[in-house]
């Protein structure tokens, strides 16, 4: 559920680019990501993510029987097809 792999590595490399820039920081400084976020008093935006995605799940899952929360613990009868099996919403993180 949430960031997947290459798109959670994409979502750090802008944070810190974009934390950096307000640091005023270059990659030249050889600071440590850890370091300028602590400077700027900023939590990983992967964390964040989790945290509000975990929230909403927590939330839906109050409400029972509601169409969501079906949907989201429903398995799908039948054979499953060849191949790579497709991305699923709750298997990120």
């Amino acid at each position: 559920m949430g960031v997947e792999g290459e798109e959670k590595s994409r979502l750090q490399a802008t944070e810190m680019s974009i934390l950096r820039k307000v640091a005023g920081v270059t990659r030249i400084d050889h600071i440590r990501n850890e370091e300028i976020r602590h400077k700027l008093q900023q939590r990983s935006i992967v964390d964040v993510v989790k945290e509000k995605i975990e929230r909403w799940r927590v939330k839906v899952m109050e409400k029972p029987e509601s169409l969501v929360e079906r949907v989201m613990v429903g398995e799908i009868e039948g054979r499953r097809p060849r191949g790579r099996p497709t991305k699923r919403w709750g298997d990120a993180f």
